[in-house]
C-alpha cells in the first residue's frame, strides 16, 4: 500500500469509527446551538432546500446540512492528500465555494482541515485557509459566515492555538453563476496565486444544468479555472440521485468521470439520536483540473460568449451586503 493510501486509510478511520460518519464534538454543539436559536415555523419545500429566512435555515440544517457535510468530507479528503495537490506541501488552501448558501462546504473542509491539523501522522504544519463565497442568498451567505467565525472561536478555545488551522476572513460574492464567473476569477488572479486552489459546486448542477444549460455552466467554471495559470486546481462537483443526470451531462462536457458513492452517517436531529442510516450520492471530481481539461482550451471568446448569453436582471447584479454594485467582492462582518 503506498503512503498516500495509508494516510487516507488513517484519516477514515478517525472521520467515521465504527464505519459510519460522526460529527466532531466542536461542529455538533456549533450546530445545535444554531439550530435552538433560529425560530420555527411553517415553509415551502423550496425554502426547506435553498433557505433565504432564518426560518428555512432552521429546517436546512436540521434535515439536510449535516447529509451535505458528511458527503463534502468522504469525497474531499482524499484530495486533499493527493500527490498532485497535497495541502502539506504548501499549508494553504484556497476555497472556491460556488453555491455556497450557509457555507456547508466550507464548514465541511474546515473541520476536516482541523482533523488533519491534530493528526501528527497526517500532518505536521499549520494550515491556513482561505475561502470565496459565491452565491445568490445573503441571508443564507451571511448565517454562513457567522458559522464559520463561531468555528474558529470554538477551535481557538479548545484547543492550543498552535494546533487549528488559520482560519481567513471569507468573501462573499452576491451573484448569480455562471454571471459571477467573472468576479471569482478576479478573485482569484488578484490573491491567489499561491497554495493549493478547490472549486466545489455542492447540490447546484441540477438547477444550473435545468436554467443555464451545460455547456454555458461548463464554460462558466472553465472561466474560473483559467485564472490558475495551469496550476491544478481541485474540483468536485456533488448531486443527489434525483440531479444525477444533469452532474452526467455536466460532467461529460468538462470530460470529468461521474462516481456513485454510499455513505453511512449517524442520525442527528432525530428522536432516536442513536440511529445510523445510508445513502448514495454523486460526485465527479479531479485532483488537477485546468482550463483546458476535455480539450477546451480557455480564450476570450468564452468571456464574449458568455456575456452575449446573459439576460440582463436584478439578480445579475453582485449585490455585496445588501448593496446592488457589479464586479466588486465584499466581506460580511
Amino acid at each position: 500500500m503506498s503512503n498516500e493510501n495509508a494516510y487516507c486509510t488513517r484519516l477514515r478511520e478517525i472521520l467515521c469509527p465504527e464505519g459510519h460518519w460522526e460529527l466532531s464534538p466542536i461542529m455538533e454543539n456549533l450546530l445545535r446551538d444554531e439550530i435552538n436559536r433560529l425560530p420555527r415555523k411553517q415553509i415551502t419545500e423550496d425554502e426547506r432546500r435553498s433557505p433565504t429566512t432564518n426560518e428555512g435555515l432552521k429546517e436546512f440544517f436540521t434535515q439536510f446540512f449535516v447529509r451535505h457535510f458528511f458527503q463534502i468530507q468522504d469525497c474531499i479528503f482524499p484530495l486533499l492528500l493527493d500527490e498532485e495537490t497535497d495541502i502539506r506541501s504548501t499549508g494553504i488552501l484556497h476555497i472556491t465555494d460556488v453555491g455556497c448558501g450557509p457555507t456547508v462546504v466550507s464548514l465541511a473542509i474546515s473541520d476536516l482541515v482541523n482533523t488533519l491539523q491534530n493528526s501528527p501522522a497526517l500532518i505536521d504544519k499549520i494550515v491556513s485557509l482561505e475561502y470565496t463565497l459565491n452565491d445568490i442568498s445573503s441571508a443564507s451567505v451571511s448565517e454562513g459566515i457567522k458559522l464559520l467565525n463561531g468555528f474558529r472561536r470554538r477551535l481557538l478555545t479548545t484547543k492550543r492555538q498552535g494546533c487549528v488551522p488559520q482560519m481567513g476572513e471569507p468573501e462573499a460574492l452576491i451573484q448569480t453563476f455562471p454571471d459571477s464567473a467573472d468576479n471569482l476569477a478576479l478573485r482569484r488572479t488578484q490573491n491567489h496565486n499561491h497554495g493549493k486552489e478547490m472549486l466545489v459546486l455542492s447540490y447546484l448542477i441540477g438547477p444550473l444544468v435545468q436554467k443555464e444549460g451545460k455547456r454555458r455552466t461548463a464554460k462558466g467554471i472553465l472561466k474560473v479555472l483559467a485564472t490558475s495559470h495551469h496550476k491544478p486546481t481541485m474540483v468536485v462537483l456533488i448531486e443527489d440521485q434525483f440531479h444525477e443526470n444533469e452532474l452526467r451531462s455536466l460532467s461529460r462536457e468538462l470530460g470529468l468521470r461521474v462516481e456513485e458513492r454510499s455513505l453511512t452517517q449517524k442520525t442527528y436531529w432525530a428522536e432516536n439520536h442513536n440511529e445510523t442510516y445510508s445513502y448514495t450520492y454523486y460526485v465527479a471530481s479531479t485532483a488537477s483540473a485546468t482550463a483546458g481539461m476535455a480539450g477546451f482550451t480557455y480564450t476570450e471568446d468564452v468571456t464574449t460568449q458568455l456575456q452575449a448569453e446573459r439576460v440582463t436582471s436584478p439578480d445579475s447584479a453582485c449585490q455585496i451586503s445588501g448593496v446592488s454594485r457589479h464586479s466588486e467582492m465584499g466581506t460580511f462582518a
